[in-house]
């Protein structure tokens, strides 16, 4: 089985936020490219974004370019958790999305 280990060179990204003009509530965006160990782009992977603080989990699918996107996060702790068949799962902890 492959690793999808750059996986989160993907979480490069973690943290950039974006502020409703409707709620005034600032919000956080997770936001990624699933690749394979050679560098290829995974397609259909399973992203699963759960914030440690309450529990909840929003489950996305990687694009045809490897990418996904969950936005309007509140501010906190996060685990992803990434699974395709044919691949280990890959997991990441304590990815903080944070204001400012």
């Amino acid at each position: 089985m492959k690793t999808i280990e750059k996986l989160l060179m993907i979480l490069g990204f973690v943290g950039v936020l974006t502020f409703s003009m409707f709620a005034q509530t600032p919000t956080g965006t997770i936001e990624g490219i699933v690749t394979d160990p050679q560098g290829a782009v995974v397609q259909g992977a399973t992203v699963g974004i759960t914030d440690v603080a309450t529990g909840r989990t929003v489950t996305v699918t990687s694009n045809e370019e490897g990418l996904f996107t969950v936005r309007s996060l509140t501010p906190g702790r996060y685990t992803v958790k990434i699974e395709k068949e044919g691949f280990n799962t890959a997991t990441v902890e304590n990815v903080v999305v944070q204001v400012g």
